[in-house]
Parts: C-alpha cells; sequence; structure tokens
C-alpha cells in the first residue's frame, strides 16, 4: 500500500513540476477523440469508435482529475500563481469534454449516416410477412400471468419462512441425478419443456433457468423474472408488489464464485437494502447438480424461496415416474414465428422444433431485391444451443432475440430471415426454415 501512495505522490510531484507538458497531452487526446466523434455515426464501424471515444474522454475526465488534485497540493504550497494558471487549464478541459460529450449525444440521437434503405423498395413480386406484436412487454406493465409465478409471488407474506442458515434440499431431483438415466431424463425433459430453458456458456457451461409467461402467453426466456409498483396516475401512489426471482440448475458439477468454492453442500447470502428490499441468493447441491436461488422482495424469511423448491421439488417427482418422452410437451410441427422487440429493428424469433440430434441454431438474413448479407457478424453472437432431441415428433422450444443494424427506424424493406442448424456430430449445417418478412433496421 505504501508503494502505491508514493507512486501516486511521485505522479502528483512530476505533474506540479511540468504541468505544461500534461496540457499538450490533452491536447493530443483531443486530436484524437474528434475523429472519433465524426466516425461515430458510421455503419459497420460505428460500435468500435464509439468505444474508442469513450477511452478518449475517460482519460480526459482522469486528467482533469490529476490536474485538480496537483492544482490543490501547489495552492496549499502557497504557489498562487501555478495553481491557477492549472485550475485555468482544468476549466479548460472541463469546457472541452462537456462540448465533445453534448456533441456525440446530438450525433447518436439525431444525425442518421447510414443510407441503407434509402432507396430500397419493398419487392412487388414477393409476399412478405409482418412480426408480431408480443414478443416484448414494457418492463412496468408486467403482470403475474402464470400458475407458477402466481403461487411463488403469492406466497411474500403468507407462506412458511426460512433462517439464512436453514438448508435447502431438492430430494427428486438428488435422486434423478444420482444415475446417467435420469440425469439424461432430467435434460430431455429441461429441453422440451417450455417452462424452462437449457443455456450454455463458457464459464458456467450448461445450466436451466425457469421461464415464465407473458400477459399474452408467451414464454419469455429470462433468467430473472421481475415484477415492480407501478405509479397510479390519478391517485399518485404506488401500486403492484416487489418482487424478483431466478431458479437455475447447473450441471457441470464445477464450484461457483459465489457457492463457497464448492466446500459446502449449501450456502446463503443476505443483503438487506436501505429501501427496505431484501437480497436473498441460496446455493444447494442436489447429487451432482448445483442449484440457485434468487429471492428478492420486502418480507424476510426466503418466502419465495420456499415456495420454488416445493413447487420444483414436485415437478421433478412426477417426472420420476414418467417413461414416455411425449408426456413432456404436445405434439407440434417445426413452428417459427418473429415478434417485434423492444424497439424497430430489433426482432424475436419463437422456436418449436426437433432437429433430431444435439447442436446449434442461428438465424441468418439478407435483403431480398439486392441480396445484401444483413448484419452477419453480430448474428453469429447469437446463436443457441439445442440439447434436446427426440427420434419422436416431440418438439424442444427456443428463442432467439436479435437486432438488424442496417437501416432506420419506419425505413422498411423485404428480408429473408433463416433458420440455420449447424449439428454438434461435425455434419455440414443446414437450412430448417425461411420466410420473407417486411422489416426496419435498428435505429443507433
Amino acid at each position: 500500500m505504501n508503494k502505491i501512495i508514493n507512486r501516486i505522490k511521485a505522479i502528483v510531484q512530476w505533474y506540479g513540476a511540468n504541468w505544461k507538458h500534461p496540457l499538450w497531452i490533452f491536447i493530443l487526446l483531443a486530436l484524437l477523440t474528434i475523429p472519433c466523434l465524426l466516425l461515430m455515426s458510421g455503419n459497420w464501424h460505428d460500435a468500435f469508435f464509439t468505444e474508442l471515444f469513450s477511452v478518449m474522454i475517460l482519460l480526459q475526465v482522469i486528467h482533469i482529475g490529476l490536474a485538480g488534485i496537483t492544482g490543490i497540493i501547489i495552492l496549499c504550497h502557497r504557489k498562487i500563481g501555478r495553481a491557477l494558471a492549472i485550475f485555468m487549464e482544468c476549466a479548460i478541459f472541463f469546457f472541452v469534454i462537456i462540448s465533445m460529450v453534448l456533441a456525440a449525444a446530438f450525433t447518436m440521437a439525431f444525425v442518421d449516416n447510414d443510407h441503407f434503405a434509402d432507396n430500397l423498395e419493398l419487392p412487388k413480386d414477393v409476399q412478405l410477412c409482418e412480426p408480431l406484436d408480443g414478443g416484448y412487454e414494457p418492463f412496468l406493465q408486467r403482470t403475474v400471468s402464470d400458475k407458477f409465478q402466481k403461487e411463488v409471488v403469492g406466497a411474500i407474506g403468507n407462506g412458511p419462512t426460512l433462517k439464512p442458515e436453514d438448508e435447502c434440499h431438492l430430494p427428486a431431483l438428488e435422486r434423478l441425478m444420482a444415475t446417467s438415466e435420469g440425469k439424461r431424463k432430467v435434460l430431455d425433459y429441461l429441453s422440451a419443456c417450455p417452462d424452462w430453458t437449457l443455456r450454455y456458456n463458457d464459464v458456467d457451461r450448461l445450466y436451466a433457468t425457469r421461464n415464465s409467461y407473458n400477459s399474452k402467453g408467451m414464454v419469455v426466456c429470462s433468467e430473472n423474472h421481475s415484477l415492480f409498483p407501478s405509479t397510479n396516475l390519478t391517485t399518485g401512489l404506488k401500486e403492484g408488489i416487489r418482487a424478483q426471482y431466478s431458479f437455475r440448475i447447473y450441471f457441470d458439477g464445477t464450484p461457483n464464485r459465489l457457492f463457497a468454492k464448492g466446500k459446502k453442500p449449501f450456502d446463503c447470502i443476505v443483503k438487506p437494502s436501505n429501501d427496505g428490499v431484501i437480497f436473498v441468493e441460496t446455493w444447494l447441491m442436489a447429487g451432482s447438480a448445483r442449484v440457485y436461488i434468487y429471492d428478492e422482495s420486502v418480507v424476510l424469511g426466503r418466502q419465495m424461496t420456499v415456495k420454488m423448491l416445493e413447487l420444483v421439488n414436485r415437478e421433478f417427482e412426477a417426472l420420476e415416474t414418467e417413461n414416455d418422452m411425449s408426456a413432456y410437451d404436445e405434439k407440434r410441427p417445426l413452428t417459427v414465428k418473429l415478434y417485434n422487440g423492444m424497439q424497430g429493428g430489433m426482432y424475436l424469433l419463437d422456436i418449436w422444433c426437433n432437429p433430431g440430434e444435439t447442436g446449434t441454431l442461428s438465424v441468418r438474413a439478407q435483403e431480398i431485391t439486392k441480396g445484401t448479407r444483413l448484419s452477419e457478424d453480430r448474428l453469429k453472437e447469437h446463436q443457441v444451443k439445442v440439447y434436446g432431441c427426440s427420434q419422436t415428433d416431440v418438439s424442444f422450444h427456443s428463442q432467439i432475440d436479435f437486432t438488424i443494424y442496417e437501416g432506420n427506424w419506419e425505413q422498411y424493406y423485404g428480408a429473408r430471415l433463416e433458420l440455420w442448424f449447424t449439428p454438434d456430430s461435425g455434419a455440414p449445417a443446414r437450412q430448417i426454415w425461411a420466410e420473407n418478412y417486411r422489416i426496419q433496421g435498428w435505429m443507433r
């Protein structure tokens, strides 16, 4: 710690003795920032230059902070002239930064440099479908809409409670995970049941999350589910309940950074806030699976946690006696629907399919009249793994949310959307669905 303090003192002393040199450093940073500002609203490179602009602004803010500290130290040594010069420099720096940030905000809000769809016309000889509404529900308009969520949220203030030291268990899942056949049954069930989504990332690897449903009955494949009170415009009072929960099952068996390094079969972290909200994270082992439960409400006692454990254990108890895969889900043909997202150019692809093997689903898009590939690199970032497979006609549910960046709001053009499946076996990727839509691009 002393080394760090001495290092900071050395930097401040150098700055005080050579304050004109940092002036030239700031001028150089400003000169480098201006081209970034001009290129921010370009096409493929907009994200890169936006990030570079942010870095430049951050460096200039650090520069101002260091200059201000130096000026104060010099003023304490009664070198008023030099201190005033540094404060003047800080004021100029601050004015320049504010001007650049305002210019950046104006550029991103009002300047349109994406002319992709300016001269595009809708194809007259191709029938275009329209994306459906209902894929996104405004945050403050979410309601308790499915049975699982109703019971979980309804337990707040009404159900049994748990102390932080009280251990939790999922005996049915523990019994299933004790055998390879049982684990396979669990994974098949979680793949087929729309109440769950199987996910994969490089950190957590394979894990499942409990879904919810919006007010229109559509599956919401989110890891966290939130309900917040809204303000009644007539009375000015807040109405509704404050609740947020998550239920996840991790199958790789390795410890999570929040789970006491895997040393204990159970862990609970309680974090009360100043506004009366209690945040509770619960970890437990169910055989080789790790279970994570998040419980956020204004009532002590982990009541949502108790109810979720009860409901999920009941669910896996029923699974123990099931031998027919078709019992997990109704049989249906390949079904793919495109929904509008939160803003124009943002979309959600809702998928029911059974490729017959495990692999990856991905979206490809192209403009119809010229065949231009749309957001090719970006769409590659929105692939989803398919773990459920069956030789029967049972379908498995997946969702892909993606954004089309070419064009702007209200500039509609025709696009062909394709759904591709890449098998884990190494076999060539194959197209399993395609449709033509009238879409618009997302305005940066």
